[in-house]
């Protein structure tokens, strides 16, 4: 999914632009889909899912909710996610918009039961003002008694910067052998993660296929992020340090939060 950290970087294409190898790469991570049903179970009406990508969420959201906008910039991901809703038979319970968030007024503001950022959209948004925007606009999408529920990562420390680590190696339905090799980089005075992945693909006939792809991200401090939820408007505010609600403690693994006016 897509949070607006958009477009190609040098040579390298951004990891969204490139559909099939960011399936390949996400499309089995299943461990939010629990927390945001609830969150569209426990908040009927209508919401709004940012970064919606290749629709990976989204038929879980559509199915709870009275319908879904789902907003994603990335042209590439929006026709494969509109695919897959088809594929569902959820086409009508959603309509997409391309217009980030953060960059104009792609929903309509107030009335919205819930607002969703899944999978790391608020790491993908630059800051400050990106940053600002995003939460101001999220806020102001929300009924008086909505919610903005989402996941992000704090600063990390299990980057070793520029050491490539193997993250896919096995063979496929169509019997061709996938590597995937990440390299990341974090710098903590800018709290900035750039990723870039390397994944061959080796044919029956020994052919290999290589694709690049890069991604930046920037990382959440936890009071940064209540203090930046808080002047957005959001005056009930909790995180949580993973998505089974845990208390930010030691065994952080990331902030999940619910957000209310």
């Amino acid at each position: 999914m897509s949070g607006g950290a958009g477009g190609p970087h040098g040579a390298v294409p951004d990891l969204y632009d490139d559909v099939a190898l960011y399936d390949l790469l996400h499309a089995g991570y299943r461990d939010d889909l629990a927390f945001y049903r609830t969150v569209a179970l426990d908040h009927p009406g209508v919401g709004v899912e940012i970064g919606a990508g290749a629709a990976r969420v989204t038929p879980d959201l559509a199915r709870l909710a009275e319908r879904v906008v789902a907003v994603e910039p990335s042209a590439a991901m929006r026709a494969a996610g509109a695919a897959r809703l088809a594929a569902h038979g959820l086409d009508d319970a959603v309509t997409w918009r391309p217009t980030p968030l953060e960059e104009g007024p792609s929903v309509e503001p107030g009335g919205y039961a819930w607002v969703v950022a899944p999978f790391h959209v608020l790491n993908e948004v630059p800051p400050l003002e990106g940053q600002d925007r995003l939460l101001r606009a999220a806020r102001a999408a929300l009924a008086d008694d909505g919610v903005f529920a989402f996941d992000a990562f704090a600063p990390p420390n299990d980057v070793s910067n520029d050491v490539p680590t193997l993250e896919i190696d096995h063979a496929d339905a169509e019997g061709r052998h996938v590597t995937a090799w990440r390299v990341r980089r974090y710098d903590p005075v800018r709290q900035t993660l750039v990723s870039r992945w390397v994944v061959d693909v080796t044919g029956a006939d020994g052919t290999v296929v290589r694709r690049h792809a890069r991604l930046v991200q920037w990382a959440w401090h936890r009071f940064e992020l209540e203090r930046a939820l808080r002047a957005a408007g959001f005056g009930r505010v909790r995180l949580f340090g993973d998505l089974d609600r845990r208390p930010v403690g030691d065994d952080l693994v990331r902030f999940v939060g619910l957000a209310r006016p």
